[in-house]
C-alpha cells in the first residue's frame, strides 16, 4: 500500500512539474534566446499577410520559393526558403475550409524534450485554426525547424474521421486477404489443368493410334476382296474386268 502511494506522489509530482515548466515559458520574456513577444509579433505579422492573399498567390509564392531553395548557395538560404514554402503550401490546402480572416486568439508556448512550439490561435468565420512555429533547442539557443497551420477540428469530426480511417484499413485488410485467398486456391486448380491437359494428350494419342490400326491394308484378305468385287460388279454392273481392287481401309 505505501509503495501504491509512494508511486502515485511521484506522478502527481511530475504531472505538476510539466505544467509548471509549461507555464513559466508562457511568463518568460526570453525563451532559448527567443524573445517571446517578439516571436508572437512575427507570427501575426505573417499570418496577416498571409491570410489577405488568395490560393492562386499563395501557390505563385510557394513556387518562388522553392526556386530559392533550388538555388540558394548555403544551407540555411536553401532551410528557410523550404520552411516559407511548405508554409504556403499548408495554408493554400486549408484556405478555402477556413474561410475569411477575422482576427487573432489566444497565444501559448509549449516544450516537449528538445522542441519548443509557439502557437497562436487563428480565427476564421467557417473554422479557426492554430498558426504554429516550431522550434528546435540547440544548446542555449533554438533554431526554426517547423511552421504550419493546423485548422482546430470538433471532436465530433474527429471521431468521424477516426471511423472513416479504420473502415478503410479493415476494408484494404480484407481485400488484400481476399486476394492472397485466390492466389491460394489457385494453386489448387493448376495441379487438376494439368492432369486434364494430359488426360487430353493421351486420348489424343489413343485415337491416333487407333486410326494408324485403321489404315492398315486389308486387301491380302483374298476372301474379302472377292466379297466385295462380286458387290461391286453386282451394284454397278460391270465385270472383274474393269477395275482392280488395290487398298482396302476400314472405317
Amino acid at each position: 500500500m505505501k509503495k501504491r502511494l509512494l508511486a502515485l506522489c511521484l506522478s502527481l509530482f511530475f504531472i505538476f512539474s510539466l505544467t509548471s515548466c509549461g507555464s513559466d515559458l508562457n511568463k518568460q520574456k526570453e525563451i532559448y534566446g527567443q524573445n517571446r513577444l517578439e516571436v508572437k509579433e512575427n507570427m501575426q505579422k505573417l499570418g496577416l499577410a498571409i491570410n489577405s492573399m488568395k490560393d492562386e498567390d499563395l501557390l505563385t509564392i510557394k513556387d518562388k520559393f522553392d526556386e530559392q531553395a533550388k538555388e540558394a548557395k548555403t544551407d540555411v538560404d536553401k532551410e528557410n526558403a523550404t520552411l516559407y514554402s511548405s508554409l504556403m503550401k499548408s495554408y493554400s490546402e486549408v484556405n478555402n475550409e477556413l474561410g475569411d480572416f477575422e482576427g487573432f486568439g489566444d497565444f501559448s508556448v509549449t516544450k516537449a524534450g528538445k522542441t519548443v512550439t509557439f502557437t497562436l490561435n487563428e480565427k476564421f468565420d467557417k473554422r479557426n485554426a492554430d498558426f504554429v512555429f516550431v522550434y528546435t533547442i540547440i544548446g542555449d539557443s533554438m533554431k526554426l525547424t517547423g511552421m504550419n497551420v493546423n485548422p482546430i477540428y470538433t471532436k465530433g469530426e474527429i471521431f468521424k474521421k477516426a471511423g472513416l480511417n479504420v473502415i478503410t484499413g479493415m476494408l484494404t485488410v480484407f481485400c488484400v486477404l481476399i486476394l492472397i485467398s485466390l492466389i491460394i486456391y489457385a494453386f489448387n486448380i493448376f495441379p487438376y489443368l494439368e492432369e486434364k491437359k494430359k488426360a487430353k494428350v493421351n486420348l489424343e494419342e489413343l485415337i491416333s493410334a487407333e486410326d494408324k490400326e485403321a489404315d492398315l491394308d486389308l486387301s491380302s484378305d483374298l476372301e474379302l476382296v472377292a466379297v466385295i468385287t462380286a458387290a461391286i460388279c453386282a451394284a454397278g454392273e460391270m465385270t472383274t474386268d474393269d477395275f482392280v481392287v488395290r487398298h482396302i481401309k476400314r472405317r
